[in-house]
């Protein structure tokens, strides 16, 4: 029997539902057991009242694997969010053999799942060798989930199927909870970090409630703009890659030519340093690498949006419900520092940037996209202590500060003034945190190798502090096996981890750390959340009220950065955007025009 003496009540609870594409779940059944009473509610959706089986209140305690999901369910029977939950998924992925993968990416960007331990409830109850208390095979459970999907109406014999079903999962919630709750208790106090255990995993519970929120109330989609670019996709293709081309020529047709590419990057002065591959050298088209020099060379940024153009139109696959808004799951913590990771396909931020057009506030409503400014290096800065680098993030413009404190730019120099140099200055500053190289330096600006050393140097010099912390950050790794965050997300070091991920890891898992708990405290005071993207978030609220909500969001984002910082403070940015106002993105604003000037010409 689980003894937690604050709870009067553990609620080991599990739903089934029949999913709408873009759209609120639709319940179908929902089985709880008190873990200290033995109280046991199984309801079936013809049953379901405006109050939920069990009390809700914080001296309740609701377990559940992936709990967003039921906290959907909660929320389309109109039930109060529980104050206290305990996921199961999310404490197995953390205390277990969730791993950095070996070729996980060294720099910005979050590795995909493929390398960490599967973390379903048949996977975690495998692991802990506990699976014969459920009883169901993987087929059987795929049979089943398939009738759920499938929605009603249900006979008889599928209603106790899909009963007992749920009954199985909650029966063996217990039992697992109670195996994690020793890796927990075990689990070392990090110096300086708040209590271990249980308390952090119940603010990680919490957010599933902040992700079960954004997921119901999703972002306002242009939907007569969607529903004509749905419907003309091909010619939306051939006609973006036609016009688009015109500054490039290397497209016959909508079929990208390789030499005609090769010819476009002699003729600019780019073809000794494009990245190549095999042994025979040929260009690089890898996604990866023509983002990183059309970041470096801006007049690239539209040929990386016609590059993929192909696979972004073919798998575009935006989930948009009945109410013309977008939803899908964030799958939170699904990544090796404990990010999201939604569908690309069905996330309206996940594909190209130039399709977040389509995001439109209906009418009387604003959006405010809200964001951290230069949140990486004021996590660096105030992690390491560097006073130099502190100095440069509480300047406003840490790629500024530093090529002043370089001599590379006059004091007063601003991101107008030297637009060119503050970029060359971002790669370098933000590159510091996964220890970016010489030559890979000189490879993400138009700085020539031995500029690119010199500026390397200046770095190590200026910021001396920041380096020694960074290397001691590594040696901890390899010394524990592991780095944890201060909040508790920890993530393996298994051989074959890169250096340069170690690196890397606590600026982007404290990242994470800071717009969860940002999250969590926007949706508790009441403010439509409509989803999170990366270091930002993107609110809704009537168009007399979007000032007051902002200002409110910033003021949570502010409280967040003080909490996971040790009380430094991470400013934000906000744009606001009124109806009949969309959405837009710089880097995609030329793809932008050309769809509408070719929907305009059909129409």
């Amino acid at each position: 029997m689980l003894n937690l003496p604050r709870f009067d009540r553990i609620v080991a609870t599990d739903t089934e539902f029949t999913p709408v594409v873009g759209g609120h779940v639709v319940p179908v059944c929902f089985d709880g057991l008190d873990l200290v009473s033995g109280r046991r509610e199984r309801v079936w959706y013809t049953e379901l009242g405006p109050d939920p089986p069990f009390p809700t209140d914080a001296r309740t305690l609701y377990v559940a694997h992936q709990a967003a999901a039921e906290l959907s369910f909660f929320r389309a029977c109109g039930w109060p969010a529980p104050a206290r939950i305990f996921d199961t998924y999310v404490e197995f992925r953390n205390h277990t053999d969730k791993a950095i993968p070996k070729n996980q990416y060294p720099d910005q960007r979050d590795g995909g799942d493929s390398a960490y331990q599967k973390a379903g409830l048949m996977d975690a109850l495998e692991f802990f060798g506990i699976q014969n208390l459920h009883g169901y095979t993987v087929a059987e459970k795929k049979r089943l989930q398939a009738l759920a999907v499938r929605g009603g109406p249900f006979t008889a014999q599928e209603r106790r199927e899909l009963q007992d079903y749920c009954a199985a999962d909650v029966n063996v919630l217990g039992p697992l909870m109670e195996r994690l709750l020793l890796y927990i208790r075990a689990r070392r106090k990090a110096p300086g970090a708040p209590r271990r255990g249980l308390a952090q995993a119940l603010y990680r519970g919490r957010y599933m409630n902040a992700v079960a929120a954004m997921e119901y109330t999703g972002v306002p989609i242009d939907m007569p703009t969607f529903v004509w670019a749905q419907e003309h996709r091909l010619e939306v293709m051939e006609y973006l890659i036609k016009e688009g081309d015109r500054e490039y020529g290397v497209f016959e047709g909508t079929k990208f030519q390789k030499g005609w590419f090769r010819d476009y990057l002699a003729g600019h002065d780019l073809l000794d340093d494009w990245p190549r591959t095999g042994k025979r050298g040929y260009l690089s088209t890898d996604q990866r690498d023509v983002k990183d020099q059309a970041r470096a060379h801006p007049q690239l940024q539209n040929l990386r949006q016609l590059l993929l153009l192909p696979s972004v139109l073919q798998n575009f696959k935006l989930a948009v419900g009945p109410d013309g808004r977008n939803r899908t799951s964030l799958m939170p913590f699904n990544t090796a520092t404990g990010r999201n990771s939604p569908s690309n396909g069905e996330f309206i931020f996940g594909p190209s940037v130039w399709w977040r057009g389509l995001i439109q506030p209906a009418e009387g409503w604003a959006l405010a996209y809200v964001d951290y400014s230069a949140q990486e290096i004021a996590i660096a800065a105030a992690l390491s202590g560097d006073p130099e680098l502190l100095k440069a993030v509480e300047s406003g413009d840490p790629y500024i500060a530093f090529l002043v404190r370089a001599d590379i730019v006059e004091d007063g120099a601003t991101k107008q003034s030297h637009p060119e140099k503050r970029d060359m200055a971002k790669v370098a500053v933000l590159g510091m945190n996964y220890g970016l190289q010489p030559r890979s330096l000189a490879a993400g600006t138009e700085l020539s190798l031995p500029e690119a050393q010199s500026l390397h140097r200046q770095l190590k010099r200026i910021y001396e502090p920041f380096w020694d912390w960074s290397r001691r950050v590594v040696d901890t790794a390899l010394l524990r096996h592991e780095l944890t965050t201060y909040l508790g997300w920890r993530v393996r070091v298994v051989e074959g981890t890169k250096t340069t991920t170690l690196q890397n890891y606590p600026a982007q898992a404290h990242g994470a750390e800071m717009l969860r708990l940002a999250c969590c405290q926007i949706v508790e005071r009441g403010i439509r959340l409509c989803c999170p993207i990366h270091d930002a978030v993107l609110i809704e609220a009537r168009e007399e009220e979007i000032e007051t909500a902002v200002e409110a969001t910033r003021r949570c984002m502010a409280e967040a950065s003080r909490a996971v910082l040790g009380g430094f403070e991470v400013q934000t940015d906000a744009k606001i955007i009124r109806y009949p106002d969309r959405y837009s993105d710089r880097r995609g604003k030329r793809m932008w025009e050309l769809m509408v000037e070719m929907q305009e010409r059909v129409s």
